[in-house]
């Protein structure tokens, strides 16, 4: 039930099951665009667990099966630590 993830771009990452995803930036800023295969009411926990680089979760990035929703309509991008958590509405995600 959970998945790590270190490459530059992440457009339409599978997550069935899935309830954290563990992202590594400690070689590269690290981009999320969208999710396959999530069920409604599923929730993911995105952890970055470093100071390098970042974290952006892109809003509605178009790639992914089920695009990003984020309050503000922009991207919302992690420098430091963090965690992002989304909920899947059976066609998209909600960014908390």
């Amino acid at each position: 039930d959970k998945l790590t993830i270190s490459s530059a771009t992440n457009d339409a990452i599978e997550v069935f099951g899935i309830t954290k995803i563990y992202v590594d930036t400690s070689s590269n800023n690290v981009s999320i665009g969208g999710f396959t295969n999530g069920q409604k009411g599923q929730v993911i926990h995105i952890i970055k667990d470093n100071t390098l680089n970042s974290l952006i979760i892109e809003y509605r990035e178009e790639t992914g099966n089920q695009d990003i929703v984020i309050e503000g309509s922009s991207d919302k991008v992690i420098t430091d630590y963090g965690v992002v958590v989304l909920v899947c509405n059976g066609t998209c995600w909600v960014c908390s």
